[in-house]
Formats: structure tokens, sequence, C-alpha cells
């Protein structure tokens, strides 16, 4: 089958019609950044506390309160455009580039020029950088940062390979049929930047602000009543109410939570966490159960061999020998990775086999095979599934056992 790529022309038109294949975000340009402080519940009531002041002609009282708010704007934006700067030099360094047919040309692009019907090389090792419908060839991937899926996904002519999936084996050519966010990970990243939960100190502080208003209107009330019952002249009053609200508000209190939770963000930098919001530090410490997934989040995302289960004779050294035997030492996958970091490279077991064929796993057959002679015999060894591959009749109780243990061994 010939595979016929876009031409440059096509490319740039739907390029055009489409988009670059990149997800994109929701910025905030520094003026949005700046007004957004300046609206929240403590920076209005602060706001309200100087033009009250203003009426009364407490300028010295109304600069300070200016300079503190102003202040925690800026030490706050400063952390935030810091962060942001980290990131935006992360993402450039992370860009990643794509094997494409373009007049009937095999070339190297930025994966954020491909576009639909792009024709596109997957080779072992390569991210994923659209979702593509394989179209020629087999392919193993890690989607693990999709799926949390921790065991490679094997990929036939009509499979989709997703956005953000690593190539772990294996060669093919694909069709790209969506990009940037039309794409299954851009679509996850969407909703993800479309969440907004406020934080706990949000909360918090929200309640407090309420309430200290509240506290505040029922003084005011207070104070005029008594003064209009006494027939007290207003001017009088004013400065009273001044001396009681003053107190009462907390004009310290955003500074105070801004130079800590910077604070904070220097001490996490220095272990290599990066922080995105300042906002974040405060959820984090507030946080009593944390449900993630686990595979590359809590785990390494590396299969291991837990343990090894002989029968009919063989050892637990012979085991993993034969499992090595029918593995490919060239192209390793996870689950031979596993096999061969189990031998801690010493493969002196293996010195006295020869492989005289070998057969690599196949999604049809689910097992790879090798034909090995030891001195003058033959035998051969089948890695796979249990239920496809020939498996002695002794062995299945073992394999009942691992699966009321929660242990699959079908996967591969």
């Amino acid at each position: 089958m010939e595979v016929q790529g876009l031409t440059s022309q096509q490319a740039t038109e739907n390029i055009k019609r489409y988009g670059l294949n990149q997800i994109e975000e929701k910025g905030e340009s520094i003026s949005m950044k700046i007004s957004k402080k300046f609206i929240s519940p403590i920076p209005l009531l602060l706001e309200l506390t100087m033009l009250f002041l203003i009426v009364l002609g407490k300028y010295y009282d109304i600069f300070v309160i200016f300079g503190l708010l102003v202040f925690n704007i800026v030490l706050s934006l400063f952390h935030e455009l810091k962060a942001d700067k980290a990131i935006e030099q992360l993402k450039k360094r992370l860009d990643i580039k794509a094997r494409v047919l373009r007049d009937n040309k095999w070339a190297d692009i930025p994966s954020r020029f491909l576009t639909l019907n792009d024709v596109v090389l997957l080779q072992s090792g390569f991210i994923v950088p659209a979702d593509i419908e394989i179209l020629e060839g087999n392919i193993s991937v890690d989607q693990s940062s999709i799926t949390g899926e921790s065991l490679p996904k094997n990929l036939k002519k009509g499979d989709t390979a997703y956005m953000g999936s690593l190539v772990v084996k294996g060669e093919a050519i694909g069709r790209v049929i969506a990009i940037g966010s039309k794409t299954l990970y851009g679509k996850s990243a969407r909703l993800v930047q479309e969440a907004r939960n406020k934080t706990q100190l949000e909360i918090i502080v929200f309640e407090l602000v309420k309430y200290l208003f509240i506290f505040s209107l029922v003084l005011i009330v207070i104070l005029l009543g008594l003064s209009l019952s006494s027939k007290k002249p207003l001017e009088e009053v004013l400065p009273l109410l001044t001396v009681l609200l003053l107190p009462i508000i907390p004009v310290a209190l955003p500074t105070a939570f801004t130079i800590a939770t910077a604070l904070g963000a220097k001490e996490l930098a220095q272990e290599g966490v990066l922080i995105t919001k300042l906002s974040a530090i405060e959820s984090a410490a507030g946080m009593d159960i944390l449900c993630v997934d686990k595979t590359g989040t809590i785990t390494k995302n590396k299969i291991q061999v837990a343990k090894i289960i002989p029968y009919s004779g063989f050892s637990e050294k012979e085991v993993i020998c034969m499992a090595a035997l029918a593995s490919d030492p060239k192209q390793k996958d996870p689950i031979e990775n596993a096999i061969y970091d189990y031998l801690n490279n010493d493969e002196s077991c293996m010195e006295n086999y020869k492989v005289i064929s070998f057969e690599p796993f196949d999604p049809s057959n689910k097992y790879s095979k090798s034909v090995v002679q030891v001195y003058q015999d033959y035998f051969e060894v089948y890695k796979g599934s249990p239920k496809v591959a020939p498996t002695p009749q002794d062995a299945h109780e073992f394999i009942e056992d691992m699966a009321k243990e929660g242990e699959n061994p079908e996967k591969k």
C-alpha cells in the first residue's frame, strides 16, 4: 500500500483552517491579573476603608493602607510571573519533533505544525504528536500518561495512537485524525483548565471578611443610633467610628499570606518543585486525603518481577532464564526490561543455551516464542498469555492462585 501525504500547500491551508497542533491555554494579561487582585474580598474591604478615610480626611492612614495593598499585589504578581516564565521555558525545551511525509519527502518538523491528514512515521522512542490512525505496521505504546495503564498497548492497522503516548516498540505509518484541543489528550487538558475550585484559604478569608463586615455594620448602626438619641453632632461621631473600624479591618492579612506562601514557594523551588500559583501551596497544606492515579505518580511506572513460581521441577533461576530466552534483547519492552533487571545483568545461566529462532510478541497470538538448543536437544519457550500459549496442566492451579491475589497473568 502506497501512502500519500499532503503537499506543502495543502498543509498550509489546513493549518489556516484548523489552527496549529497545540493545546490552547487561557492566559491572562498582566492588567487582568492586577485588576483581579484589586477586587478580591479583603482588597475590596480595604478600598472601602480608604474611601471612608478620604471623607474623614485621614490621609496618613490612607497612604499606609494603600502602600500595604500595593505591596501585596506587587509581591504576589512577581512570584506568579516568575513561575509563568519558568513554565514557558520548560515548554520550549519539551517541544517535540515529528517525522512527516510532505511533498512525497520525509522531513522532521516541530509537532505544532502537524495538521489533519498528515502522514506521520511513528518509531520506537518517539512521542505520538497527535491522534493518529495506524495505516501500516505494528507498534506498542505506553499510554500511562493518558489512561494510567503501565503496560504498553499493542496497536495495529486501524487502531488509534493517542497524542502524548510513547512508542516503546515497533514502527508504523499513520494519518493524523485529530490535533491540538480536539485530541483525547487535549480534551482532558481543557477539562482541567476549566475546573476552578475555591481554595480553603479563600473560603476562610471570605467568611472572615463577611463576619467583619457584618460586625462593622452593627457597630455603625449602634453608634449612629446612640448619637441620634443623644442628639450628638455627626462630625463628632465619625472620628469615633474610624477608631473602632480600623482595628477590625485586616490590613496586613493579604500581605502576611503572600509573604508566607512566597517563602514556601522559594523553599519548594530549592527542592525541585515548580509552583504555578502561590495558592497551590496552601491548597496542598490543607489536604486531608489525596486521590491520585498510581502510575507515574506514587509509583515509578516501571514493572518489576515480584515473584517467580516454578513448576514441573524447574527452579526459579531456570524460569527467569527461560523468560529471557523468549525475549528480544535488542528491543526490550517494559516486561522484558523487568526480566533482564531481575537477572541483574547476570546472563550466565543462558550460556549453555542457543536461540535457534525467535518470534517476537504479536498482539494476534499474545505470546513470544523461541526455539532453543541445549547441547543436542531442542525445545520451545513461550512467554505470554497462558490461555493461548501452551501451558502444562499443573500450572493452572498457580495461575488461579495468582488471580485470587489480584495478579493478572493475562497481561502478556
